[in-house]
């Protein structure tokens, strides 16, 4: 699949189903946790939601000719670099992989509790971010 807008497109309406999800169980995460099969979703619609949101940092900086960097939060920082996300929010969002790589690989127990906390707490940065984005690349 080559980048352009459409390819850019289709990665934002993904990121916004995980979102859609996601929201339904914001205000209620620690109960929707106690049920494992709901938790495990939970926890893979983050994991999908950073990996996508991530990826899709990746194809932006490719579709701007912005390089490519080594690391994930690399993408998120280029993209403020270059003015795609405002400089100051893409250096605090660029935490997201780190939250990525936490969910993939679980270096620890998952503290479910923390988990809903930054759910709370960052979900609205997704959608900052993607507003950003639309914005600068016209999709």
């Amino acid at each position: 699949m080559g980048i352009d807008l459409q390819n850019i497109s289709e990665r934002i309406y993904k990121i916004r189903e995980n979102l859609k999800f996601l929201e339904e169980y914001k205000e209620r995460c620690h109960e929707a946790m106690q049920s494992k099969i709901i938790g495990d979703a939970l926890l893979y619609n983050l994991y999908l939601l950073s990996d996508r949101v991530l990826r899709l940092a990746e194809v932006v900086c490719r579709y701007k000719n912005a390089g490519y960097p080594d690391s994930y939060s690399g993408f998120i920082y280029r993209l403020g670099d270059i003015g795609v996300l405002e400089k100051e929010f893409a250096y605090k969002f660029a935490a997201i992989a780190k939250f990525r790589n936490f969910l993939a690989h679980q270096y620890e127990e998952v503290d479910k509790k923390r988990v809903c906390e930054a759910m709370k707490e960052n979900l609205d940065d997704v959608k900052i971010f993607l507003e950003q984005i639309e914005h600068k690349i016209g999709v």
